[in-house]
């Protein structure tokens, strides 16, 4: 299975053209830079996997979750509007964040909380995100289940976040 990633579309004109609110979260991004000791990871995106069987093979799972970076714990969700018996809520309870070159690592572990099928409250969740300049890739292991895709992650110090926004809504 091929699991290259094609993202051309570049997170800073994802954002621009979403709207002003949305854009102002990459210049956080960019004071983040400035300031390296961000304290929230936000995620978002979508991840599938064609070659798993039955339904799981048909699920196109959109996921959001937010993790504080200092205790490495947060929460998250992942649905399917068509689908909604793949649906589910987790909670991130270990995060790693490692530098590469030209991006960043992070690693979570945690659990499933509540699901639309209740034998997956329990499972292991696993998500690896690998930014690379403006791309980046997003792999999620739900129990034995991987889903491959991609997302847009966002670290922010909210102090900076909200002081970006208040100028920008007057």
């Amino acid at each position: 299975m091929d699991t290259t990633l094609d993202l051309r579309m570049d997170r800073r004109h994802l954002l621009a053209s979403a709207g002003t609110a949305l854009a102002a979260t990459v210049t956080a991004t960019d004071a983040q830079a400035a300031h390296p000791r961000a304290d929230t990871l936000y995620a978002h995106g979508a991840v599938w996997n064609r070659d798993l069987p039955g339904l799981t093979g048909r699920l196109k799972l959109s996921f959001d979750f937010r993790v504080n970076l200092e205790s490495g714990t947060g929460g998250g969700s992942a649905s399917d509007p068509v689908h909604p018996e793949g649906n589910l809520h987790f909670d991130i309870t270990r995060t790693e964040r490692e530098r590469v070159p030209q991006g960043e690592r992070f690693r979570l572990w945690g659990v499933v909380t509540d699901a639309a099928m209740p034998e997956i409250v329990g499972l292991p969740v696993q998500i690896a995100a690998e930014t690379r300049g403006q791309a980046t890739a997003v792999v999620i292991r739900i129990g034995d289940q991987v889903f491959m895709g991609a997302g847009l992650v966002v670290i922010a110090i909210i102090a900076i976040l909200i002081g970006l926004l208040v100028p920008a809504l007057q």
